[in-house]
């Protein structure tokens, strides 16, 4: 009796993978990635510019109250000064903090909806073949 060796191959191209399929859903797995990381680009430029921008303009408001301290004739505007620029700072600071939050929460939204997308989209041709 002869024994047949085993195979790992599949016997017919009909048990095997379907290529056309696979190579499908890769490049729109692929496309969708790319979507993906033009969104994080994009939403990454934007936070960056809007920091930037907070930046200068502390340091603009540095500036200024430099300028005001250097004008101070007693102790009483001395503090009037160093008071409004402490509370304008915090303020700003606070007002900043919060437009970073709502940039980082629309920047996961649309994220994740581009993810869902490009999930649905492979997922949708792998079912339609």
């Amino acid at each position: 009796m002869t024994k047949n060796p085993q195979t790992s191959k599949p016997a017919t191209a009909a048990t095997g993978p379907d290529l056309n399929q696979l190579s499908d859903t890769s490049q729109k797995s692929m496309i969708a990635l790319g979507h993906l990381n033009s969104r994080l680009l994009r939403n990454a430029l934007e936070v960056n510019a809007q920091f930037l921008d907070f930046a200068r303009n502390r340091i603009g408001e540095d500036i200024r109250t430099s300028e005001r301290l250097a004008c101070c004739g007693n102790v009483a505007d001395t503090v009037e000064v160093i008071s409004g620029f402490y509370q304008k700072a915090f303020e700003e600071y606070a007002e900043e903090a919060n437009q970073l939050v709502k940039l980082g929460s629309k920047a996961a939204t649309h994220s994740l909806e581009d993810i869902q997308g490009g999930i649905n989209e492979a997922s949708g041709s792998a079912a339609t073949e």
